[in-house]
């Protein structure tokens, strides 16, 4: 299997017969192997055997939807999203929507993150490693919740809506698709 990572540009090029599925059931595998190679070694031998890419944080995600895919503890440092990620809703796990939208509006230390929407530790450190492998992860002061809800209702409001549209789900009663 070989893929080229333009780390430059955040995209991973796929070469011929190395389908997006193959990376994804080979990720566990402790043989890989790494090689740089300059520009000129790219566009002479690798970029004409190019048969798709794909930018890194879409993998990234995509790598989160696979269950049996090991992804290391994210750490203690609390994290905010910067940007809503570029995923599938179609393999995202239903709860991603309440994580993504809490990371969204303020940062979060993943065990306070699991406790506060009570869903699997696990589940919320990988969306978390997975926030900063990406490249989404910033961290911001850490205001309390309910000062946000105070101060900013209406924005706060908004940003649970756009989720629930997103991910094509009811939200208070009303369908926001």
């Amino acid at each position: 299997l070989r893929i080229v990572v333009d780390s430059r540009r955040r995209t991973v090029h796929f070469l011929r017969r190395m389908p997006l599925q193959d990376l994804l059931d080979k990720a566990n595998s402790s043989d890989w192997q790494s090689t740089a190679i300059d520009e000129q070694a790219w566009l002479r031998n690798y970029q004409t055997e190019v048969v798709e890419s794909h930018g890194i944080e879409s993998l990234w995600w995509r790598l989160a939807a696979e269950r049996d895919c090991m992804l290391p503890d994210p750490g203690h440092e609390a994290i905010q999203l910067t940007a809503w990620p570029d995923l599938d809703p179609g393999i995202a796990d239903p709860h991603w929507a309440l994580l993504l939208a809490c990371l969204l509006q303020r940062s979060w230390e993943a065990g306070e993150l699991a406790r506060a929407t009570r869903l699997d530790t696990s589940m919320v450190h990988r969306l978390i490693y997975v926030a900063r492998a990406s490249g989404l992860a910033g961290v911001g002061n850490r205001p309390r919740l309910g000062s946000m809800l105070a101060s900013r209702p209406v924005a706060t409001t908004r940003s649970f809506f756009k989720v629930a549209k997103h991910f094509g789900l009811k939200l208070l009663g009303l369908q926001h698709g």
